[in-house]
């Protein structure tokens, strides 16, 4: 058995990285002596009095995030992703609240969440949400120690017989595992570049891994090495890290770099969206990184419309659609349902040069059989520039108005759909006279679009008309902006 049987096994590799995982933003040494005397892990004990976190690198607080761009290289090609590092509420560990440190794609294998406890001695890794033989056998150490001096580090991790949790070998016996890890400060250096800036009196800490794995139907140990630098900057935190595995002599690296980040009050390349409706445009460049407050644990639908070229809506902050739509052929949908567990949402746009569109958040809608909402003497009226859920029963048709525009151009919207719907506009309430759009991005019915910019009017009528195929009807957000 090789590596390349290894780091091509992706339960195997995923295991792997949650070994470098569980040493998440806080990897950092100093304080410990010389690792070349030391034969154990230093022992776990909080609450002592100790010098603290004199240098501010380890922002360790609720509402504090970060946003990371990520690669991953190996022989067998590359690929690029997206992480963000949130610590959005605490839990009780043995009498101690620990900060929940949630990470939505560490090092790209996922949803990852570390407990994570901070003194004056130091930062102590209490648990995680891995909560299987490898999880209860790696917690309740030290991920760091306080003071951070240059040269010196410590044992993090000195544990032999573990129980991997996994049979690899196809034996039905799991196999197991011996662990050892040093932390040590490699030294402080200036202009440090990452994507959300250039920052110095930057921290280097290095954290090397040793790996002997034991199949029980093999005599010989299968050895793996990792080793994880990361970069940290005063009252910033988490500015880089990257991380090199290497199991009999087979190689991936993962390297991941700020891009964003709200910590302390303070942030930089993130859009904080207050009304939940921007109008933008994309650069060639650089994504775009929004910030949307949203009430926690609800199901809220983002929407990207309007376009006049090629963009993309990429989740970051939850990581993943549970639902989405792509109408034109992307990699990303540009109607993505979420479940917030936080009162946070993060998305980033990318796409081509001077694409232009509109970005909008509102409650998913949960209608189970929808109905017309407005008839054609009586439309409902729908505010401006505010996100509002709309439905229409089947093969049936919704009426609908804005009125007291300023006068101009404007875009009428439907997205977020649940099933097919198709979009008209007029330019009076007999809704007889039908208004050309200078965009028309067709849906899935028919060439009636699902966005349409109007253009010299005060006042819009426009109505929705479930597709014909559709027996339950559609639900859908309205954007008049």
């Amino acid at each position: 058995m090789n590596g390349i049987y290894f780091l091509t096994n992706k339960p195997f590799l995923k295991l792997i990285i949650s070994i470098g995982i569980f040493f998440l933003l806080s990897a950092c040494g100093g304080g410990g002596g010389d690792s070349d005397t030391q034969s154990d892990e230093l022992p776990l004990e909080l609450g002592l009095d100790g010098p603290g976190d004199t240098g501010g690198y380890f922002p360790l607080e609720v509402g504090n995030l970060w946003v990371f761009r990520g690669t991953s290289s190996s022989s067998s090609g590359s690929f690029d992703y997206h992480n963000t590092i949130s610590i959005n509420k605490t839990k009780n560990i043995d009498g101690f609240d620990a900060l929940v440190l949630e990470e939505t794609n560490s090092y790209g294998e996922g949803v990852f969440e570390s407990y994570i406890f901070k003194d004056l001695n130091g930062i102590a890794n209490l648990g995680s949400s891995n909560e299987g033989a490898l999880g209860v056998q790696i917690s309740k150490y030290w991920e760091g120690r306080f003071p951070l001096v240059v040269g010196e580090s410590f044992v993090q991790l000195d544990r032999t017989g573990l129980n991997l949790g996994e049979d690899l070998d196809g034996d039905n016996i799991n196999d197991s595992f011996d662990i050892r890890s040093v932390v040590k400060v490699i030294g402080f250096t200036d202009n440090k570049e990452v994507p959300v800036g250039t920052f110095n009196n930057v921290v280097h800490i290095r954290r090397n891994l040793n790996l002997d794995f034991i199949l029980s139907s093999e005599p010989d140990l299968i050895s793996a090495t990792a080793q994880e630098d990361s970069y940290f900057a005063a009252d910033i935190g988490f500015l880089e890290r990257s991380l090199s595995i290497t199991i009999d002599g087979v190689t991936e690296n993962f390297l991941e770099q700020l891009a964003a980040y709200l910590v302390n009050g303070q942030s930089a390349g993130l859009n904080q969206v207050a009304n939940a409706v921007i109008a933008d445009q994309v650069d060639l460049e650089e994504e775009i990184y929004y910030l949307f407050d949203v009430f926690p644990e609800t199901d809220q639908t983002v929407s990207m419309a309007g376009l006049t070229g090629n963009a993309d809506l990429i989740p970051l902050l939850p990581g993943h659609c549970k639902q989405d739509y792509t109408i034109r052929p992307d990699t990303y949908p540009e109607d993505c349902q979420i479940t917030s567990t936080s009162n946070r949402v993060i998305f980033a746009v990318s796409g081509l040069e001077s694409s232009e569109y509109v970005l909008s958040i509102a409650k998913t809608p949960n209608v189970p059989f929808p109905k017309n909402e407005g008839l054609s003497n009586g439309p409902r009226l729908i505010e401006q520039n505010i996100p509002t859920v709309g439905e229409v029963g089947p093969r049936g048709i919704s009426y609908y108005y804005s009125t007291g525009l300023l006068y101009g151009n404007h875009l009428v919207s439907i997205s977020g759909l649940n099933a097919d719907a198709d979009l008209r506009v007029y330019s009076d309430e007999t809704y007889s006279t039908e208004l050309g759009c200078t965009l028309n991005l067709p849906g899935d019915i028919d060439n009636s679009p699902e966005d349409c910019i109007v253009e010299n009017v005060n006042k819009i009528y426009f109505r929705v008309q479930s597709g014909e195929l559709n027996v339950d009807g559609a639900s859908y957000i309205i954007l008049v902006r």
